[in-house]
């Protein structure tokens, strides 16, 4: 993905940037690359760029609107990254609250320990109280990703390690599915080989990644090429 560049007529000195004027007369087009080749945006006009008066904001909604469809997409991963809710949201990413059982209790570990928070958590363990924990299956992680394929979004989902759940083995199942009810759409699984905070770093580098402009699948390359290069420990 590439910044875009929006530009006017020819002969104009003005380039648009991320404040756009009220009103522009003569041309106005995006040229950029998808994955088919060059192709253009203007506003809605199918015979060639928009002649005349030229309101831009909606031009600007949708340009962004495809760019983030192109350049942008859903990064995925459990709560096994231990990431705090404030990194969550910073980084913009989807966290799925893996299911616990205390007591024989049910909780879902939400980043914000909405429904258990952690200090109550181990204060039960110190107390005696026992705890178990389970799995993602295919079907779960079939209903958590579908929206976004749905909404024309591709999914790269950094699981939790193969070696310590089946959670993986059960994303591998639903990408079969998935690929089959949404052919143009793209969910690429990663098995991290990591847990706790090593996991949760994976997920920091990918973040910052897409950022930067790179596409699921550079990404998702990194991370198969880099990630028995971490060393971390856990309890």
């Amino acid at each position: 993905c590439r910044p875009p560049r929006l530009w006017r007529e020819e002969g104009s000195e003005n380039l648009l940037g991320g404040h756009p004027p009220a009103v522009l007369s003569g041309r106005l087009f995006q040229q950029h690359y998808d994955r088919a080749g060059l192709f253009f945006i203007h506003n809605g006009a199918p015979n060639g760029p928009p002649k005349g008066r030229l309101e831009p904001f909606s031009f600007i909604r949708t340009f962004r609107k495809e760019m983030f469809s192109m350049c942008k997409f859903r990064l995925l991963t459990d709560s096994t990254a231990d990431l705090p809710a404030s990194l969550v949201q910073e980084l913009d990413l989807q966290v799925y609250p893996m299911t616990f059982i205390l007591n024989g209790k049910e909780y879902r570990d939400y980043p914000d320990g909405r429904e258990l928070m952690p200090h109550v958590f181990y204060e039960a363990l110190r107390g005696g109280q026992t705890s178990s924990s389970a799995q993602i299956n295919q079907q779960q992680i079939i209903d958590w990703v579908s929206p976004f394929l749905e909404n024309g979004e591709d999914v790269l989902y950094l699981s939790f390690s193969s070696g310590l759940s089946g959670t993986y083995q059960s994303a591998l199942l639903a990408q079969k599915d998935l690929q089959a009810l949404y052919p143009a759409r793209t969910f690429t699984v990663v098995d991290s080989l990591c847990a706790s905070m090593g996991e949760g770093l994976l997920a920091y580098y990918a973040a910052a990644m897409r950022q930067k402009g790179c596409t699921l699948k550079e990404t998702a390359a990194w991370l198969e090429e880099n990630k028995l290069k971490l060393c971390h420990w856990f309890t």
